[in-house]
């Protein structure tokens, strides 16, 4: 920094004070700051316009806080409460401001228009094109083997989210 031609002074004796959160989701903040590194949320922000009031987070914001809570393992916008809402470390990892109440995400969803759904599927594919290494696999090489199981597992019924069904042999 240069004022009037020279050098201001500044005290280089003390460090600058960085701001630390505890975090149950280490990984996923480290996976969030290399998303915002990369620009990875830039088409879902360029292309969907939910139409809402912005009190506090934009619409896109809300949008970007929902996925952060389902790769955080919310299996619904009421569980954003309890994995990114009281986690500072995971939405300033994200670069979003804060998280919103579960209410206020789930009318966000609500206002999504038809166009603005078609404009997210627009923007996922964008997406997948950028950073999908199947997109750019080369099928005229070799064989692209996708490996499923898609054979139930027995659980029991005190599991979580665990719900009767049919299971071959099994009964439970």
């Amino acid at each position: 920094m240069f004022e009037g031609g020279f050098p201001l002074q500044q005290n280089n004796t003390t460090a600058p004070q960085r701001k630390w959160y505890d975090s149950a989701h280490g990984s996923l903040c480290i996976l969030g700051r290399y998303l915002r590194s990369i620009n990875f949320f830039e088409p879902l922000e360029q292309r969907v316009q939910i139409q809402q009031k912005v009190l506090k987070y934009t619409p896109i914001q809300k949008v970007e806080m929902f996925f952060v809570g389902l790769l955080a393992g919310a299996k619904a916008v009421s569980h954003t409460a309890t994995t990114v809402r009281v986690d500072p470390a995971l939405t300033a990892a994200f670069g979003l401001p804060g998280c919103a109440d579960q209410s206020v995400i789930a009318e966000t969803l609500d206002a999504a228009t038809e166009a603005d759904v078609v404009a997210l599927r627009q923007a996922l594919a964008d997406i997948f094109q950028r950073h999908s290494h199947t997109y750019r696999h080369n099928f005229e090489q070799e064989v692209l083997v996708l490996d499923v199981d898609l054979s139930p597992e027995p659980s029991s019924s005190q599991a979580e989210g665990s719900e009767r069904g049919y299971m071959g042999r099994c009964r439970s």
